[in-house]
């Protein structure tokens, strides 16, 4: 049997509790050591899931035992902790999205490639059954040239009201569609216009809907149509 590959999680909020929780229960990995700014909160995910509490990133990291990082932190938090993760040695699973800003995607891009680590963004919706279908059935060519997608994806304003300043409804949900349209295309996108509305959210800075319209190197075009200001 392969020995198993311990884990640490950094950023225990909501997707890093299933990151956790995930670790803990494949028969394969292990889940080390587990660090959040909140320590209540770190100790609350040690406490269902186990793994050690550390009291930085460093210790997470230098934990022994630990081979994967799962990074959780807020979406415009990824640098640090990715650099360090590298850095380390370690390989590095990243919630989406991969960063907020080219620049920070630069960065981190540069350093894994220079440690030569595994990497990997949590694009989750490429394993869901039904999207996997679809690319199959392009690549295959069962439907022909594709010449239009359309992608919806939208939410309670709940989520706005949470994260809206901290990121934003094309960060948050619109990730999912624009890496699924290039995924299932297999093109690039060249050109995007997109506009954009501020009325239910206003008060925390954050984008209600996102309209885009998308041209691809193979010459298909997209609409994407983003939402977090749906009632409860």
């Amino acid at each position: 049997m392969t020995e198993a590959l311990g884990a640490a999680v950094i950023g225990c909020g909501y997707m890093g509790d299933r990151h956790a929780r995930i670790w803990s229960q494949l028969p394969n990995t292990e889940l080390v050591a587990l660090y959040d700014v909140d320590r209540a909160r770190c100790q609350a995910v040690a406490a269902e899931c186990g793994g050690h509490v550390c009291e930085s990133l460093e210790e997470a990291l230098n934990r022994r035992g630990v081979d994967l990082v799962s990074i959780c932190t807020d979406d415009q938090s990824h640098v640090a902790p990715c650099q360090a993760a590298a850095a380390a040695g370690k390989h590095i699973l990243v919630e989406k999205p991969l960063a907020t800003s080219l620049d920070d995607a630069d960065a981190i891009l540069a350093a894994v490639r220079e440690a030569g680590v595994t990497f990997m963004v949590g694009h989750v919706v490429r394993f869901d059954v039904r999207y996997n279908m679809a690319k199959h059935v392009v690549e295959a060519g069962e439907v022909g040239e594709v010449v239009h997608l359309y992608a919806r994806r939208n939410n309670a304003r709940a989520s706005g009201l949470r994260i809206g300043a901290r990121t934003s409804v094309v960060f948050f949900l619109g990730v999912h569609d624009l890496d699924l349209m290039r995924w299932i295309t297999g093109s690039e996108i060249v050109k995007v216009h997109a506009e954009s509305v501020r009325k239910v959210l206003r008060d925390v800075g954050a984008d209600d809907t996102v309209f885009a319209v998308i041209k691809f190197a193979n010459g298909a075009v997209g609409c994407l149509e983003l939402c977090w200001a749906m009632p409860p």
